[in-house]
């Protein structure tokens, strides 16, 4: 498991140091070309694209708000990809990977009924793998607590 936590920080700390680097770059060519707005332009897209990985990273996964009894699924920006469901209601929670075709989460519920809700990858690449195992390992973590403070383990 810590190997997997490691890769998981590697994959986000290098996006980032790489970002940074990338904003420096075209932060000094703005500055060398005299502040032309074409390279401003540059630079703002650059920025854009970045700030929407950034989000793309972290804001995948299953967030639990145990306040409102509410688990939130996210697997996208719109709100078509956000599914909540009634936390109390449910059983488990696990995932699987599809192959190189995405991940499936699997609801259990309490009344035996399971629901199955897909996610596929836009592209094959190391930061679904790692969204993936984060997400796993998160699951992991909440299905060994105790059942009144968590989901329930299968």
């Amino acid at each position: 498991m810590k190997k997997i936590y490691i890769i998981g920080r590697i994959v986000r700390i290098s996006f980032l140091i790489t970002s940074a680097f990338l904003i420096y770059a075209f932060v000094d060519m703005y500055i060398q070309s005299d502040f032309k707005f074409a390279n401003l332009m540059f630079l703002f897209f650059i920025a854009i694209v970045i700030v929407l990985g950034i989000a793309y990273i972290y804001s995948m996964g299953l967030f639990f708000d145990k306040k409102n009894d509410i688990v939130r699924i996210v697997t996208g920006f719109s709100n078509d990809n956000k599914r909540e469901r009634v936390l109390s209601a449910i059983d488990s929670i696990d995932l699987e990977l599809n192959g190189n075709i995405g991940m499936s989460f699997i609801i259990k519920y309490s009344y035996n009924y399971t629901e199955k809700i897909e996610y596929k990858f836009y592209r094959i690449s190391f930061i679904e793998k790692a969204q993936y195992k984060r997400i796993k390992k998160q699951l992991t973590q909440i299905n060994q607590q105790s059942p009144p403070d968590c989901i329930k383990s299968p």
